[in-house]
């Protein structure tokens, strides 16, 4: 399995590529997936939550178009535009958590000690509708009779995985048609980020990895919530278990958080 990382990551400008990241210090192999369990979900999460408005005390106005400000604040060197501003920091924030948590998000054709935010946000996005889905999963859809997910994913569920839904269900998704379009979309990168065999599959970077992860708690009816912790705000997920009690928040230092603000 080559899934590497280095000890941490650091933001610097790079004229041609614009923003980007490097590793420092020592290059590890990422032998065992087990803790990262969550990591898809939460690379998901980095372009949901900037979406969605879930920013802390950051502002991002309502009429602006999301994606075209993180277009131009991954390639922009030095601005004084406050919207452009506020994004780059956002991103440079909870992509170096990302990374710094979890590893170099290298794919097939790049070195794993450099990468540019531009490409991060691209491999972001298609883990965007995931998130949305996994944290629909948990909160909505054991509430809904048909057991479907009434949203638009940002990328399209190839029309052949898809039941026939009723005319006034255009958007809905059931969780069957979701886990088998993630299992086509590994299949389809077998010869970029998975080696082995259809039931043996194998990642050879981070990229197949997160595949293979996303695929395995599909299957497994993994159900994410968000940390409780909303103020700073934590980016992390945890795993909504049928218990009386919950848990809510990812860490002690989240629920030493949430206890000052009740």
């Amino acid at each position: 399995m080559n899934v590497l990382r280095h000890d941490s990551y650091e933001l610097f400008w790079n004229e041609a590529n614009g923003w980007s990241y490097s590793g420092i210090g020592k290059e590890l192999s990422i032998n065992k997936l087990e803790n990262m369990r969550t990591a898809p979900f939460e690379l998901g999460g980095i372009i949901s939550s900037i979406r969605h408005n879930y920013i802390g005390d950051s502002v991002i106005e309502k009429e602006s178009s999301i994606d075209e400000l993180m277009k131009r604040a991954v390639t922009t060197h030095n601005s004084d535009d406050p919207q452009i501003i506020t994004m780059r920091a956002l991103l440079d924030q909870r992509m170096l958590w990302w990374m710094n948590k979890y590893g170099c998000l290298n794919t097939y054709d790049t070195k794993p000690e450099y990468r540019t935010m531009t490409v991060f946000i691209s491999q972001a996005k298609k883990f965007e509708w995931i998130f949305d889905y996994m944290t629909e999963i948990g909160l909505y859809a054991a509430a809904l009779p048909d057991g479907l997910l009434r949203m638009r994913p940002t990328v399209d569920i190839n029309p052949q995985t898809k039941r026939s839904y009723r005319k006034n269900e255009v958007n809905a998704v059931s969780k069957e048609d979701f886990a088998q379009y993630v299992q086509e979309m590994i299949i389809a990168g077998m010869t970029k980020f998975v080696h082995g065999t259809i039931d043996e599959p194998i990642p050879t970077n981070m990229q197949g990895a997160l595949w293979l992860i996303a695929d395995q708690e599909l299957q497994n009816k993994t159900s994410l919530i968000r940390c409780a912790n909303i103020s700073t705000p934590c980016m992390s997920l945890i795993e909504l278990k049928n218990e009386p009690n919950p848990q809510r928040a990812c860490s002690s230092n989240c629920q030493a958080i949430i206890n000052l603000l009740q």
